[in-house]
């Protein structure tokens, strides 16, 4: 029996020191959050997992992007109807809104809109089924979780090109546009979180959302068939880009208080989202690696003041937080041409050490 009790004493031990991320950390109507791009973080500090862990980021330089993300009631919206389950409208800052149902369980993602200026209505909604499940309550050390998911656009006929229609040799009844999500998540410690102004309880939680596009036709008899080697899937945007990173959820915040995204093809951890009541405006840091570049705006090519700055790699950042372009070679001419109008951020880096940094706007 003296096992037994020492066993029992070891698992409530265990669960006194884990952080339990419950329904407090839900918005509500009228929940206003900001985020604060940053940068120069430790990675291996990220990384680190396991029970009772001190995560030290005091040193975080803000580096421009901010991030709005507010909550509206579903109900009274634009598209409010479309989706009767949802109680929250979620508006972000350069991202297709998305309607919630949140209650004790969780913050669950019903659906979305997809802004189409080409379609009749100038929009097309997105349902899941099922839906995904944002994040699951309580979390706490263990959690885990992976599933697949798959919503569908509804294609309006008219913002189909006569290209695909004549490449198809079956009379059409209807179009959609398929994505399947993997969700995979992991809750792998908990601890102290150190920021520039403020430290908080959290648990760690490894995350991913990796989804595939397709395009789809329903034929006659045939039913629903995948035609997306005739169609270019860039034309419709994309609602859920790929994501993965680790968050790190308090129970004395509203959502996640840190998250630091990571770049699935090279699997680095890029930048970091932070509360903005947790980091500072400025960082004197930063000011003294800002380098010149030019023309600002810019519509072709990039230039790079790289005077007495060492670099053997660079990134470049959107507004959004996602990383655009990476090349491991020094340069000093970077063709945007292709890219999209906005604003943008360029990082050069010393093996891991940032050594420049510059904000620019594309045209």
């Amino acid at each position: 029996m003296r096992w037994l009790h020492i066993l029992y004493f070891f698992f409530c031990i265990q669960f006194i020191h884990a952080q339990v991320i419950t329904s407090s950390t839900n918005p509500t109507v009228g929940t206003e959050l900001h985020q604060a791009g940053c940068i120069g973080f430790d990675t291996n500090m990220v990384k680190q997992s396991g029970v009772n862990q001190a995560w030290d980021f005091k040193n975080l330089k803000p580096n421009g992007i901010n991030i709005t993300t507010r909550y509206e009631d579903a109900k009274t919206s634009t598209y409010g109807n479309l989706f009767p389950e949802a109680n929250l409208l979620q508006k972000t800052t350069n991202q297709s809104d998305a309607y919630l149902m949140v209650d004790n369980s969780g913050m669950h993602l019903i659906g979305g809109i997809l802004e189409m200026p080409i379609s009749p209505n100038g929009y097309i909604a997105a349902k899941f089924t099922p839906v995904i499940s944002f994040f699951d309550l309580p979390m706490q050390m263990g959690n885990k979780g992976n599933a697949t998911t798959s919503f569908y656009y509804n294609i309006p006929k008219e913002i189909i090109p006569d290209s695909l229609l004549n490449s198809i040799p079956f009379q059409i009844d209807s179009f959609r546009l398929r994505l399947d999500v993997n969700r995979h998540f992991n809750c792998t410690g908990n601890g102290i979180i150190h920021l520039p102004k403020k430290d908080y309880p959290v648990v760690q939680v490894e995350f991913s959302l990796k989804p595939s596009q397709n395009f789809e036709v329903k034929v006659p008899i045939f039913g629903w068939i995948d035609v997306s080697q005739f169609v270019d899937l860039d034309q419709f945007g994309q609602f859920f880009p790929t994501t993965e990173g680790y968050y790190f959820f308090s129970p004395d915040h509203i959502g996640p208080v840190a998250v630091f995204n990571r770049t699935p093809e090279a699997s680095t951890l890029d930048l970091a989202l932070i509360s903005s009541d947790a980091i500072a405006g400025t960082h004197p840091d930063l000011e003294k690696i800002t380098i010149n570049t030019y023309p600002n705006p810019v519509d072709n090519f990039l230039n790079i003041d790289v005077k007495d700055k060492n670099f053997n790699s660079y990134i470049i950042i959107d507004a959004k937080g996602s990383v655009v372009r990476r090349e491991n070679k020094k340069v000093e001419k970077i063709d945007f041409s292709m890219y999209q109008l906005g604003a943008y951020y360029l990082y050069l880096y010393d093996d891991d050490k940032i050594t420049g940094f510059s904000r620019f706007i594309k045209i």
